[in-house]
C-alpha cells in the first residue's frame, strides 16, 4: 500500500492524505486537494517534497498552479529538506503499524486512519509545546475553519493562517507483517489494541 501525505509545518497536522495499491500523481493529487479544501490557503503557498516523477509531472505541476501554490523540492539525495515528513513516516510504521498483523489492505487502510486520528488530535509534539497539532491550532486561533478526513473541526477565524511550507512524500508499508514475540513490542501492540477500542466506544 502507498501513503501520500500534505502535513501543515505550522502546527505537524496532517491536513490532506490518501492511501491506495499504487504510487501514482493521482495519488498525491487527492491528497493535496484534501489539504486544499480544509485550509483554503491564499495564493503563493509553498508545497515542498522530494524529486518523485509523480511530485515532477506535468499533471501535478499543473493542479499547483490551479491553487496557486509554488513548488519546491529538495536537492538530490538529500533527505533533510524532509526530515519532519520523514520522522512521521518512520513513527507510523514502527510505532504503529507493524505492531500489530495486517491481513488485509483494507485493515490497514482502516489502521492508518486510526493512526491519522491519534497523530493529529492526541499525540503530543515537543514543537508545539508538548500539545497535539489541533490543540495547539486551537491555543494560536490562527488557522481557518474546517473538517478533516476523520471529522475533527478546526474552530477558528477563517482566512487568518498562511500554511507556509508543506511536504509530502509516498511511502511503501507491507500489507502482511509479522509480530516479534519480544515484550517490549507486545506491549506497545497492547497499548496501540487499546487506544483503538476506546475510539470505538
Amino acid at each position: 500500500m502507498y501513503l501520500a501525505i500534505v502535513m501543515d509545518l505550522y502546527s505537524r497536522r496532517i491536513v490532506g492524505w490518501q492511501i491506495e495499491k499504487h504510487m501514482t500523481t493521482d495519488l498525491i493529487s487527492k491528497a493535496l486537494i484534501k489539504a486544499v479544501n480544509l485550509r483554503q490557503p491564499k495564493a503563493g503557498l509553498v508545497f515542498h517534497s522530494d524529486r518523485g516523477s509523480q511530485y515532477t509531472s506535468s499533471r501535478f505541476s499543473t493542479l499547483l498552479k490551479r491553487y496557486g501554490i509554488r513548488a519546491s523540492m529538495g536537492d538530490v539525495g538529500a533527505c533533510w529538506d524532509n526530515a519532519v515528513v520523514e520522522r512521521f513516516f518512520g513513527s507510523l510504521k514502527h510505532d504503529w503499524i507493524l505492531k500489530t498483523a495486517q491481513p488485509t489492505r483494507e485493515h490497514m487502510k482502516q489502521d492508518v486512519a486510526d493512526y491519522m486520528k491519534y497523530y493529529n488530535q492526541d499525540r503530543l509534539h515537543t514543537a508545539n509545546g508538548n500539545m497535539s497539532p489541533i490543540k495547539y491550532e486551537l491555543s494560536q486561533k490562527k488557522c481557518p475553519v474546517g473538517v478533516d478526513q476523520n471529522n475533527l473541526i478546526t474552530q477558528s477565524k477563517k482566512g487568518s493562517f498562511d500554511l507556509g511550507n508543506s511536504a509530502s512524500i509516498g511511502c511503501k508499508v507491507r500489507a502482511q507483517c509479522t509480530q516479534s514475540k519480544t515484550e517490549p513490542r507486545k506491549i506497545r501492540r497492547w497499548i496501540h489494541e487499546a487506544y483503538v477500542d476506546s475510539k470505538q466506544d
